[in-house]
């Protein structure tokens, strides 16, 4: 406990005061980016997606991968075909058909990617949004508000630490730390 000027005292308050209004703007600046980025999703998950959204989320088209059952599908009926030996054809004819059919079905997927490509028709979906704008960081305004806080807290500490048991004392030890100095 040591005894203490006013202009110690005062350079606290006006401290304390300066803190406060830097919590109010870093709680401003993470409210308004969580309302950006909510305001954001909301329209993401009303309105259908845009052609660079399609493309960062689905950046090939079908491939060997998405038509992996139909490839083996194929695979199987033409070693069917091969296998066959009788005179009727009906049943090659009936494969071979199948393996048509599949053919196309690999052809729409292709299609539909293209055509999805060019003119989505779909909304995002909120996992599709979260991959390609992830929920802002506060990183810098919560380490400001909590490094602020801790000052303010030290600082309202000397405040209340004195004056008494005597008049003019304070425990100027609590100002270690903050920007208000003791001479």
């Amino acid at each position: 406990m040591q005894q203490v000027s006013g202009a110690t005292l005062l350079a606290a308050k006006t401290r304390m005061t300066a803190l406060g209004q830097t919590f109010r703007a870093a709680s401003l600046a993470i409210e308004q980016r969580n309302a950006e980025h909510d305001r954001h999703r909301q329209a993401a998950l009303r309105e259908n997606m845009r052609p660079a959204e399609f493309l960062a989320l689905f950046p090939n088209p079908p491939g060997s991968v998405e038509f992996a059952p139909e490839d083996a599908e194929i695979a199987a009926k033409q070693a069917q075909i091969a296998s066959f030996t009788g005179t009727n054809t009906w049943v090659r004819d009936r494969l071979q058909r199948d393996i048509d059919m599949l053919n196309v079905q690999k052809g729409l997927k292709t299609s539909a990617y293209n055509r999805q490509l060019a003119k989505p028709e779909r909304p995002l979906t909120a996992a599709e949004f979260a991959t390609l704008y992830p929920a802002p960081t506060h990183t810098t305004d919560q380490t400001t508000i909590t490094s602020g806080q801790t000052e303010a807290n030290k600082l309202n500490s000397f405040i209340y630490s004195g004056p008494y048991p005597s008049p003019g004392l304070y425990d100027v030890d609590l100002l270690a730390g903050t920007s208000v100095s003791y001479p």
